[in-house]
């Protein structure tokens, strides 16, 4: 079995569902787990394991102690940004896996992750990352100091200033934790195998349509077009982050496209896939 992919949820969405059912379909010899509340059991289909939140939250509990709210969003979200760390530490811990991905419920899977260059970055991008337990429990820890202690706290607030954020999230500490423990390099989402999507309203060099990344869909492979480099890149997730989560279920695998011998994009305004065969020859070029 491979590394399982986890997603950690409080909410019914329907969207939830969407994101579970696509990295069950890209992913189908890896465990998908939801670890969630009473409501959101079943999201996914028979094929997910559900496991309930209240049973791996004393470390999360533990943290809301040391808590201190710095941000625009409400108490309640933000500081659930960071019990959920705690709350897949514990998981882990508990049922002795050592390796895994953690996905926000907003994130399109495509990519194997068996083969995953991810696996090189881990815990750069909050939303989409490759997660090994001993690094996780570094996190946790690097999290309970960065609130316990004032000077540590001051040093959060002083770096979440500098990177021009408006609230003190996990996001920040993620970023100290990757630069300065870590000591990798940043790749903003740009590997090897293709794009881990920052988010699809940012440009990072891709064409747009509609403010959102222009998205084509050719010989059963999802590309961006990289302006700058005049090349297709293949896309490994997408981050439907806010708004966007209406065309989750346009880009879930079983609704893409069927015509395997033409080359198709999204039109957002239309929600729908729209033929585009001029692209074709330039993207099997790559």
């Amino acid at each position: 079995m491979s590394a399982p992919v986890f997603f950690i949820h409080r909410g019914n969405e329907p969207y939830l569902s969407t994101s579970l059912q696509q990295a069950r379909c890209s992913n189908p010899h890896a465990e998908v787990i939801l670890i969630g509340k009473p409501a959101n059991r079943g999201h996914g289909g028979p094929h997910i394991r559900h496991a309930f939140l209240g049973d791996y939250f004393a470390g999360a509990a533990h943290f809301s102690n040391v808590y201190k709210h710095d941000s625009p969003n409400t108490r309640e979200y933000n500081l659930f940004c960071f019990q959920r760390w705690f709350v897949l530490r514990d998981y882990m811990s508990r049922h002795g896996i050592t390796e895994g991905y953690y996905l926000d419920s907003d994130v399109m899977l495509y990519a194997d992750m068996r083969n995953s260059h991810l696996r090189r970055h881990p815990f750069e991008l909050c939303w989409t990352t490759y997660i090994h337990i001993h690094p996780l429990r570094q996190l946790c820890d690097m999290m309970m100091r960065a609130f316990a202690d004032p000077d540590s706290f001051a040093h959060l607030r002083h770096h979440t200033k500098q990177l021009g954020h408006p609230a003190v999230s996990d996001m920040i500490v993620f970023d100290l934790f990757y630069n300065h423990m870590l000591g990798n390099t940043r790749t903003y989402g740009f590997h090897q195998d293709g794009l881990y999507d920052y988010n699809l309203h940012h440009c990072s060099g891709f064409e747009m349509q509609g403010g959102f990344k222009k998205i084509y869909w050719c010989g059963g492979i999802l590309y961006g077009n990289l302006l700058a480099e005049h090349r297709f890149l293949r896309i490994n997730s997408l981050h439907f982050q806010g708004g966007a989560k209406i065309y989750m279920p346009h880009f879930h695998t079983p609704h893409l496209p069927s015509g395997r011998n033409e080359t198709f994009y999204f039109h957002y305004g239309a929600r729908t896939w729209v033929t585009s065969d001029h692209v074709k020859a330039t993207i099997e070029a790559f």
